[in-house]
């Protein structure tokens, strides 16, 4: 066992790192998501964040005038839309670099090559509406989403992506019956929610089999066929989440279901600090850690 499947006890990113990122994130408008864009934004000081929203009047005003946010409105569905998201990263940057002085290369003349700009980063809090029950809709637009996502991120080249995902779907390292109360909410879910609970054991199937599978995994092992697998992977993160509470805490464990170290509950903070690190930590590039706040 290698380092990086070892459970890990972390704290919230809380260096102001410099790198000029541009974060694209995708459920924005959610308790999660705004948190999502408050971390990244005060992790990253010098960070663009575009968030794609459905309905962009839950974002709080804070935000919306904030500078360095942009908001693409659209739907899941409505794919130019989101591609607009990842254009609108190159728009902000542009408007960004004509509005900045030019700089000097040590001689005379200023130095005016604009910087590329394409997004670096894709953070997702898209969550199943658990409370819709029954009437929650069974062409999993969730994972149907992931699916048409990747592929934009396969065109615009861009590789990193970190979602919430939960315990619905399984990884091979899993042991659900060393965690009986996270093994009964997922069955009460899959009772009560059936169709949000397939949607989400899609979510990570859909991630891995597009994205590519996970480390150390064979085809046969993740249950992959070789021929639907990408020539080049994605540096695919699948966040899964218990029981989220409003504690305002940000420490995180990180491990598997079932070994014994992990939880039943997160903070909706943690969830953002441990996304936000993962950005510049890569310890779950291909992994799917199952996180908990951890008990004291």
């Amino acid at each position: 066992m290698s380092n990086l499947d070892t459970p890990t006890i972390s704290a919230s990113a809380t260096h102001d790192f410099s790198k000029p990122l541009r974060f694209l994130i995708f459920g924005g408008t959610g308790p999660c998501g705004i948190l999502l864009i408050r971390k990244a934004l005060q992790v990253y000081s010098n960070s663009t964040v575009i968030v794609s929203a459905r309905s962009p009047q839950k974002i709080p005003e804070d935000l919306t005038f904030n500078g360095r946010v942009k908001i693409v409105t659209g739907k899941l569905e409505e794919l130019d839309k989101v591609e607009k998201a990842f254009e609108a990263v190159a728009d902000s940057e542009l408007h960004k670099q004509l509005e900045e002085p030019p700089s000097y290369d040590g001689a005379t003349q200023p130095n005016t090559t604009l910087r590329s700009s394409k997004v670096d980063v894709i953070l997702s809090a898209l969550g199943p509406p658990v409370l819709k029950g029954f009437s929650y809709p069974s062409n999993h637009p969730i994972a149907t989403f992931y699916g048409n996502l990747i592929d934009i991120m396969f065109n615009q080249g861009v590789k990193r992506l970190i979602v919430m995902c939960t315990a619905s779907h399984p990884d091979p390292k899993d042991k659900l019956s060393g965690n009986p109360l996270t093994s009964g909410i997922v069955t009460i879910v899959k009772l009560f929610a059936h169709n949000a609970y397939v949607d989400f054991k899609e979510v990570g199937n859909i991630i891995r089999r597009k994205g590519g599978e996970a480390e150390g995994e064979s085809s046969s092992q993740s249950g992959v066929p070789e021929t639907d697998l990408k020539a080049s992977k994605l540096d695919w993160t699948l966040v899964r989440v218990p029981v989220l509470t409003n504690q305002d805490k940000e420490d995180t464990f990180a491990g598997y279901v079932g070994d014994g170290k992990t939880g039943n509950a997160l903070t909706k903070k943690a969830f953002a600090a441990f996304c936000v690190g993962e950005v510049e930590k890569r310890e779950w590039v291909r992994k799917a850690p199952f996180i908990c706040t951890p008990c004291l």
